[in-house]
Order: structure tokens, then C-alpha cells, then sequence
């Protein structure tokens, strides 16, 4: 099951989690490497991420 977490002021997918100088870092499924900021954790209704969204999607026969 895919992650989803707001950051860079969007919803994004987790790829895996890291940590920079203490720092918790995040790389997203469509390459960023972004950590979440206090704005993140209190935007209300953020646009998802459509390279994240098409990335993790299930194949369609």
C-alpha cells in the first residue's frame, strides 16, 4: 500500500524515507527529495501530485 504524504505544498507518494544533517528527508515517487514543513502540515485539501499519481496507479489490462 502506497504512502501519501503533503509536501512541497502537494500530496505526494513516499518512495522511501531518509535522514540529511538529522533532518527526516523524503523522496517522493516522482524523484524529489523534499521534507515537510510546518505550512505542509496545515494546508488544508493540497492538489495531488499527478506524476505520483499516474507512478502508483494500478495497470490496467
Amino acid at each position: 500500500m502506497t504512502r501519501w504524504v503533503t509536501v512541497a505544498q502537494q500530496r505526494h507518494a513516499i518512495r522511501r524515507t531518509e535522514a540529511a544533517r538529522g533532518i527526516p528527508v523524503i523522496i517522493t515517487m516522482c524523484g524529489y527529495r523534499v521534507w515537510q514543513t510546518t505550512y505542509d502540515t496545515r494546508m488544508a485539501g493540497p492538489t495531488v501530485c499527478l506524476s505520483c499519481a499516474h507512478l502508483t496507479e494500478p495497470p490496467t489490462r
